[in-house]
């Protein structure tokens, strides 16, 4: 569900699934909702991480030496790109979370943990904000 659609409206969902079992919409269900499908992704996450333990790629940089050496390969003798490599992570909809410009509405904080070596915490992000501004 959350793969196929990642704005999920859940006033949608719950009103589509009484009517599915033909019965009446009640508000206090949307709240069940959330929480039954806030511990599916927990249990989610869980399974995933156990997985990924398994496998043995829990380690802090798994990713990054694992990745594909040929897209970040450098050619002697070529003139490099201005970009030498191009991400979009979901359509470059992300765009708009990241500059106002972009985006319309009021800012919706999430309280919730990533839980994944992939994602760094705010905190972490925070310790580098002056050396940005030190650099120009």
């Amino acid at each position: 569900m959350h793969c196929v659609c990642p704005r999920l409206m859940i006033f949608a969902e719950v009103k589509k699934l009484c009517h599915l079992h033909n019965v009446p919409f009640h508000w206090y269900l949307t709240n069940q909702f959330c929480i039954a499908y806030d511990v599916y992704l927990k249990i989610q996450q869980c399974i995933n991480t156990r997985i990924a333990s398994a496998l043995g790629r829990n380690t802090p940089h798994w990713q990054m030496r694992n990745s594909c050496p040929a897209c970040y390969c450098c050619c002697d003798g070529k003139t490099p790109l201005r970009f030498s490599i191009l991400c979009a992570l979901d359509g470059n909809n992300l765009l708009k979370l990241v500059d106002q410009t972009f985006r319309c509405g009021c800012t919706q904080p999430d309280p919730r943990d990533a839980r994944s070596n992939i994602w760094i915490t705010e905190e972490e992000v925070n310790k580098f904000k002056n050396s940005v501004e030190d650099a120009r």
